[in-house]
């Protein structure tokens, strides 16, 4: 029986071709996978297929992650793609989170909260052969809800395998330098915008092993503001 799997413009003639491009629909594909249609036709030409799909979709509540994972039913081996994105690399996708900073890309960030990409790592067999990276990563996921941007960013480093920040596309490596630079006045206003909101900055400096110094920050900040609401009220 021929296999003819049809989304927006496209047509697929296997479920692997189909796995392989999901990437570029994720709203559309989650739908076509979920049809009546779809799912009996996968039953009559792949069990293993259907029987894979039909467990994520007990299991994956998230609408993008079970996507993600059904892909790569299709693909186990296929490099690591969602919305749009297709990442060659751990290391250009940590560059991607870098370079992008002090703003958050929320696909990537979702990515991290739904634990996908140490689900990727494992698939690839990154928990064997690279098992420190795969548990670093692990547990950046674990504890993503502690701080989500500050956790994106340590992702950002970790992928990227760099204890340099960027920027304004211009890297650096020394705590000094950096805030001579962000603190000039043609910088100052921009970076203080999002300094804290981003965490970006947090982010780096606990890299470095900054984080004593850190947390006397938040302990001083968070004293300067409850001074303030005390006498701020009526």
């Amino acid at each position: 029986m021929s296999i003819i799997i049809k989304i927006k413009n496209e047509e697929y003639t296997s479920f692997e071709e189909f796995g392989k491009n999901i990437y570029k629909y994720f709203d559309e594909a989650y739908k076509l996978v979920n049809t009546s249609k779809f799912l009996k036709l996968l039953k009559q030409e792949n069990i293993e297929y259907y029987d894979a799909i039909i467990k994520l979709r007990k299991e994956e509540t998230d609408e993008d992650a079970f996507i993600f994972k059904v892909q790569y039913v299709f693909c186990p081996l296929m490099e690591l793609k969602f919305r749009n994105y297709k990442f060659t690399s751990l290391k250009i996708l940590g560059r991607k989170i870098l370079l992008g900073a002090p703003k958050i890309d929320i696909y990537i960030k979702e990515a991290i909260k739904n634990k996908l990409f140490s689900y990727y790592l494992k698939l690839q067999g990154y928990d064997v052969l690279e098992k420190k990276l795969y548990e670093s990563v692990k547990n950046l996921e674990n504890n993503y809800l502690e701080n989500p941007n500050r956790c994106y960013f340590k992702m950002g480093f970790l992928l990227a395998g760099t204890q340099k920040i960027v920027y304004r596309r211009k890297w650096y490596d020394s705590v000094s330098t950096f805030f001579q630079e962000i603190l000039k006045p043609t910088m100052i206003h921009d970076f203080c915008k999002d300094f804290e909101k981003s965490q970006y900055v947090f982010a780096w400096l606990e890299l470095l092993g900054y984080q004593d110094k850190l947390n006397k920050y938040f302990s001083l900040t968070e004293t300067e503001k409850n001074w303030e609401d005390d006498n701020n009220v009526s």
